[in-house]
């Protein structure tokens, strides 16, 4: 609303009868102004609504800061390609609407980031830098010390609880780590640390000079225990087991030193404190080195790790 003085006078050096002239010719108001001719609340449309409010020219520039005071602004809801409020000189780049009770982040045309009232929508893939399992890039109000991480540049992938890395994918091993062991279905399919395998071989009639090829390990393995037993009468055969990259060369013993077996029950562990880390690409074989009574079949079991 527009308030004129009753004793305005004329405008541009005219008389009180040329007051309020518009600059395209149009008279708002003309003669002294009466008491009820002092508030103007009619303008063209292009500058005031039929209800007072000042309204803005399309395609006008507005300089300044906009200062909204108990009221809203309202746009247009626009597209993904045309958004109701975009960047200057990105016509295609902004915010929209582009279903009822949904806000849009445009960019290029694309709703790339959506907001509903029942879900968040991405349609590009989310990137974040890396964590560790004690503040992981994914994780929740709640728990952050529990989430999703990437251990540094192509490093694991892991989860983690409690500020605890609880499972890793390793793509340069091409291994899955589960530090706190797996339960399937109630079962206890591994406990903490690596898996255990074994490796067996079996030689009838063994002589005093063998020498097996057993197995070939493309991984590394690091054995924990070997038991060995006998099927005969009074039998003892002393046994090595080597390993060497090279089947030709000389081998590196497990055990601590030739170990005979006697044993015809429950079997024996021969110690192992010799070169029990077996390397990648490895050969491993057994060898004999005495015999003594009857020795129907020598039985040897490997059990290792895999490194």
């Amino acid at each position: 609303t527009i308030t004129i003085d009753s004793t305005a006078g004329g405008g541009g050096g005219g008389t009180v009868s040329d007051a309020m002239v518009g600059t395209d010719g149009i008279t708002v108001l003309s003669g002294t102004p009466t008491a009820s001719e002092t508030t103007i609340s009619g303008f063209r449309t292009e500058f005031l609504s039929a209800s007072g409010t000042l309204v803005k020219k399309t395609g006008d520039t507005m300089t300044g800061d906009l200062d909204i005071t108990a009221a809203r602004l309202i746009i247009a809801p626009g597209t993904a390609a045309l958004p109701g409020l975009y960047l200057d000189g990105d016509p295609d780049t902004g915010i929209a609407s582009t279903a009822p009770n949904s806000v849009s982040f445009t960019a290029g045309g694309n709703a790339n980031f959506s907001v509903n009232s029942s879900s968040v929508l991405l349609a590009v893939p989310a990137k974040a830098f890396s964590g560790d399992p004690t503040d992981p890039q994914y994780s929740f109000t709640l728990h952050g010390g529990g989430g999703m991480y990437l251990d540094g540049f192509n490093g694991p992938i892991g989860l983690s609880t409690g500020g605890i890395s609880a499972l890793e994918i390793d793509p340069d091993d091409q291994t899955i780590d589960i530090p706190f062991g797996l339960t399937v279905s109630g079962v206890p399919v591994d406990t903490v640390g690596p898996s255990t395998k074994t490796k067996n071989i079996a030689v009838e009639d063994p002589t005093a000079s063998e020498d097996i090829s057993w197995f070939f390990t493309p991984i590394a393995i690091t054995v924990t225990e070997v038991t060995a037993v006998n099927v005969g009468s009074s039998p003892s055969v002393t046994i090595s087991i080597m390993h060497n990259t090279d089947r030709n060369a000389a081998g590196n013993n497990v055990l601590t030193s030739a170990t005979a077996i006697t044993n015809t029950t429950t079997g024996q562990n021969p110690a192992i404190a010799g070169d029990v880390t077996i390397p990648i690409d490895s050969f491993v074989w057994l060898e004999t080195s005495a015999q003594s009574g009857t020795v129907d079949i020598l039985l040897v079991s490997l059990t290792y790790t895999e490194d």
